[in-house]
């Protein structure tokens, strides 16, 4: 037989393989099904950021606006104001009939109800300003803006695409940021990227989770809408968890889905994650922390420990199936340089349902995406 025949080897190989040739096919078809699945995963993130790259031409700075604040007598020390916004859902729908007509969401009453929020944020701070001094406004992001694919009913029933979602909430953050701006000498964003409906994994990702997650272009998105404000400062934060300062307090923010529960706020988990951060960062100088701050189970709180904020999309038909109920709500607070943060309040929105705003507002503009 000539050296280049067939070697009688080959042939035992194929009919009877010993075991070791038997793993390492094995192995090779795990290693077949892996490259298949990462060039999936690359097929599909290229088409992801296709729409969003058709998007983006749309995408243009916003137009800065002249600061109409009011003359404030100098009464003690400046306030800050804080805005939490979070669990938008934007792209989810909740039909008015599935919740025994408890709630009724939509990308157009997403826009109503941040519009009712701007309008009553402003009037609170009026108010507060009659005895206090109120410069900067603190609005820190807290994750889930968007509704995600993360779950199948979600997938199947959402109101448009995720690419289209990160789009729009993007635009209605920016045009809350461009709305608000006027008010203020400063404004100060503070983006927590890693979430849980913006994730793009199927479960919660730790390792660069805030990068990996819808969260991260919508927030590059927004900032990009707002950078020709000057009195605006938006800083991003891809990571689970940021120490944010206000008036010298530092406040723990995170979304809040590392903390277990399932029957509404998990108080007792929430008491020992305050406990174990607290445990962890006492011997590291300058890592302490106030309060915490987080979103997640769309009910507002306010305790020693922590601030939990509402949603905006209030009732959703799985809260209705498991028996929960909570009214759509942001929160907001002020923080002084002594006495830390005070004056909680909770706006519920649902009270902008049935307002008309068109015209109001160029900024809230529903068909500016489309």
């Amino acid at each position: 037989m000539s050296k280049k025949g067939i070697n009688p080897q080959d042939v035992v190989d194929d009919v009877n393989p010993s075991p070791k040739i038997l793993k390492l096919q094995k192995d090779n078809r795990a290693l077949s099904k892996k490259v298949d699945e990462l060039k999936l995963n690359i097929g599909e993130n290229e088409a992801f950021f296709d729409e969003i790259k058709a998007k983006l031409d749309r995408i243009n700075p916003l137009p800065m606006q002249p600061i109409m604040m009011p003359k404030q007598k100098k009464v003690g020390s400046p306030l800050s104001a804080v805005m939490v916004l979070g669990d938008w859902h934007v792209g989810e729908e909740v039909d008015y009939d599935e919740v025994n007509e408890f709630n009724q969401y939509n990308w157009e009453i997403a826009q109503k109800r941040m519009h009712y929020l701007v309008k009553k944020t402003l009037n609170w701070v009026d108010v507060q300003r009659a005895t206090a001094q109120i410069d900067e406004l603190v609005i820190i992001c807290i994750g889930d803006l968007i509704s995600g694919d993360i779950h199948r009913e979600l997938s199947v029933t959402n109101e448009f695409p995720v690419p289209v979602q990160v789009v729009k909430a993007a635009y209605l953050l920016s045009h809350t940021i461009a709305s608000v701006a006027p008010h203020f000498k400063k404004v100060r964003v503070e983006f927590i990227t890693a979430d849980n409906h913006g994730r793009k994994t199927v479960k919660p990702q730790f390792k660069q989770g805030g990068f990996n997650s819808e969260s991260y272009p919508l927030a590059w998105m927004a900032r990009e809408r707002v950078r020709d404000f000057d009195n605006v400062e938006f800083n991003i934060y891809a990571k689970i968890k940021a120490l944010i300062q206000i008036q010298g307090f530092k406040y723990l923010c995170h979304h809040g889905n590392t903390i277990r529960g399932w029957a509404g706020i998990p108080w007792y988990g929430a008491d020992r994650q305050v406990a174990g951060e607290s445990k962890a960062r006492r011997a590291m100088p300058g890592h302490q922390f106030h309060k915490m701050i987080i979103g997640h189970f769309h009910q507002p709180l306010k305790t020693m420990e922590y601030i939990v904020n509402g949603s905006l999309s209030g009732t959703t038909e799985l809260d209705h199936g498991c028996g929960r109920h909570a009214n759509p709500c942001q929160v907001v607070f002020l923080v002084h340089p002594t006495y830390a943060d005070y004056n909680w309040n909770e706006f519920y929105v649902h009270f902008g349902d049935d307002e008309d705003f068109k015209g109001a507002e160029k900024c809230f503009d529903e068909d500016e995406t489309d």
